[in-house]
């Protein structure tokens, strides 16, 4: 039986550890999202998930599949509660975390985020910031009842920008 054939779940300790692969299957899987496809990317996404625990590109598939049943906040929260935060991969979810926070109608949010992503170094997601920030008007004034995308950490002594230091 060639890999081609085989049961996707065997693949696991074929490519177990190997980026390229994982790579070649989140591309895979984006685009399979993309097209509202989510039900055939599935297995995908849960070989990815044990493939590449610490990366949150599992999350950030689900919310594109969310996006493209035009579902934004649900896009929104999976990215919240999966994705920011992770120890690798920041900067898709923060890319896919702004145009969900854009389509969800959460304009403040956005802002906030576009600002912070702007304000760090050239990546994917800061040129789609710079795309995206003209459109969103000017920042609203920030204060203690500014509500952040990024939930707060537990034990933080002090207030944070809401995006510092997640990259």
């Amino acid at each position: 039986m060639s890999a081609v054939t085989k049961p996707l779940a065997a693949l696991q300790d074929d490519w177990a550890g190997a980026r390229g692969d994982a790579r070649l299957l989140a591309d895979i899987a984006l685009a399979a999202a993309q097209a509202g496809l989510a039900d055939r990317a599935r297995p995908i996404v849960a070989l990815l998930e044990r493939m590449e625990p610490d990366h949150p590109i599992a999350a950030v598939t689900r919310a594109v599949a969310a996006m493209a049943a035009n579902r934004p906040a649900d896009a929104v929260d999976t990215l919240r509660r999966e994705a920011i935060g992770r120890p690798r991969g920041q900067d898709a979810a923060h890319g896919i975390l702004l145009v969900a926070l854009v389509a969800a109608g959460q304009s403040e949010e956005a802002r906030r985020l576009a600002d912070e992503v702007l304000a760090g170094p050239d990546t994917p997601a800061r040129r789609m910031a710079a795309t995206l920030r003209p459109a969103l008007g000017p920042a609203s004034p920030s204060g203690p009842g500014a509500a952040s995308a990024v939930p707060a950490r537990s034990g933080a002594a002090t207030a944070a920008p809401p995006f510092r230091g997640v990259r």
